[in-house]
């Protein structure tokens, strides 16, 4: 069985960083398209396109949200496998058993919880003042 709980640890491990991994690649591929999109309001004349980098922005921040929750989540399914290792309850049904967070409204609870969690909010919140700023200054 020690083998087994070992064994489900890691997978919930793995997980873990997967989720960790992929709200870093959301902020990498937000960085970038804004970017891309304020360079080519720049070689515009019209300077029309600065709106259109709030679109990432925000598709972004829900998608990095989702993947906080899901680690959150799976960070808390990990610490109660393991009390339940260390109360000497932990039987076999227990193991393997790896779901993704709550369906439903409580599962979207999680989410918006997410949005203001300090790797999401002053991330996507810096960004949109910039943006508001340009479209402010007419940029």
């Amino acid at each position: 069985m020690t083998e087994h709980f070992h064994k489900h640890l890691d997978i919930l491990q793995s997980l873990i960083n997967r989720m960790a991994g992929n709200s870093s690649t959301c902020k990498n591929y937000c960085v970038t398209l804004v970017t891309g999109i304020l360079a080519l309001d720049q070689v515009k004349s019209a300077h029309g396109f600065t709106w259109l980098a709030l679109i990432p922005i925000v598709l972004f921040c829900f998608l990095d949200a989702y993947y906080l929750s899901l680690e959150r989540h799976f960070k808390k399914q990990f610490k109660d496998i393991t009390k339940l290792w260390q109360d000497d309850k932990l039987k076999p049904k227990h193991l393997f058993t790896i779901q993704p967070s709550d369906k439903g409204i409580h599962g979207i609870g999680l989410v918006l919880e997410a949005f203001g969690s300090y790797s999401i909010f002053p991330f996507y919140g810096a960004l949109s003042i910039v943006i508001g700023v340009l479209m402010c200054m007419g940029k």
